[in-house]
């Protein structure tokens, strides 16, 4: 009986000490990946690292704006698949730690906010969701002890934090500059035969509810300088936007905000043809840095 329990208490001190290692490389992976969602998400708790310009939005924050071309310190906090309805709580947060004279900088997609029923959290929030504070400061935000007790919360992380880390090193499918993760493939014509097939007309959504977050938006704004930016569309996706009046009616309540701009590339559908596009909604590396150096000349 002995030795079956001290078999026992051997295989369990070889899982503990394998899980802490697998947690420990995973976790080392996260802090050197710039654009891991987790770590910019902990990030924005802290209130940022001295950047004097924050990107905020969904993947076309993500890969349509190169930080670097706008300053040095500057940062993209985009995350693929995030709703601007999250973006706006993240923004709140970010300005109410940080106390900073910095540009936000707002991406706006055509389509506005999520529509009710289709609002959910994406961001990984498994290490800023150690912090019970940050729990309790994102509305909606369900974690359980496994997603951020360490041994545990990276379970099944690795292929995807260590896909992160190798762009970021070495750019094999995307370049990643200071958080953003610019795309480097172009589309055959054939392949834009077939994306355009697939697309289906779209409208911009605001209603009471996303106006409440704008409001508690510029409750936290403080010093900061807001900028809500449209970036560029592609020509097929422009044409299918059912009520563009109302997102332009949008921006131009919000432009009659103190400290707050608006920069509109929405219509400018000739100046950014499809070879600057590696989908119809996403900008690739070229129409990205042709993108941002025009959004600097509006800073």
């Amino acid at each position: 009986m002995r030795r079956f329990l001290l078999v026992c208490a051997s295989l369990l001190a070889f899982y503990v000490l394998l899980a802490w290692t697998y947690d420990g490389c995973v976790l080392w992976l996260m802090r050197h990946s710039p654009s891991c969602a987790a770590t910019k998400i902990e990030r924005i708790m802290k209130g940022g690292e001295g950047e004097t310009v924050a990107i905020f939005g969904s993947s076309r924050a993500l890969g349509n704006y190169a930080p670097s071309i706008l300053s040095p310190r500057a940062f993209n906090y985009g995350v693929d698949g995030m709703s601007l309805n999250e973006a706006l709580v993240l923004v709140g947060q970010y300005m109410r730690h940080n106390p900073s004279d910095s540009t936000v900088v707002i991406n706006l997609d055509p389509w506005g906010f999520a529509e009710p029923g289709k609002d959910r959290l994406v961001g990984d929030y498994r290490l800023a969701g150690q912090s019970r504070s940050v729990r309790d400061a994102i509305p909606g935000l369900a974690l359980s002890w496994t997603d951020w007790t360490p041994g545990s919360r990276f379970q099944g992380s690795l292929r995807g934090v260590l896909s992160q880390y190798l762009n970021a090193r070495w750019g094999y499918a995307k370049r990643v500059d200071n958080g953003a993760e610019l795309l480097l493939n172009s589309r055959t014509e054939s392949e834009w035969a077939a994306m355009k097939k697939k697309l289906e007309p779209y409208s911009f959504f605001c209603d009471s509810r996303c106006e409440e977050l704008v409001a508690s938006l510029y409750a936290n704004q403080g010093r900061h300088r807001i900028v809500w930016v449209v970036a560029p569309i592609s020509s097929v996706h422009h044409a299918l936007h059912e009520n563009p009046s109302d997102m332009r009616a949008f921006l131009s309540r919000q432009a009659r905000r103190a400290n707050v701009s608006v920069v509109n590339f929405f219509d400018a559908v000739d100046d950014y043809p499809d070879s600057l596009f590696t989908d119809p909604i996403h900008l690739n590396v070229t129409g990205a840095e042709k993108f941002t150096r025009a959004l600097k000349r509006h800073q």
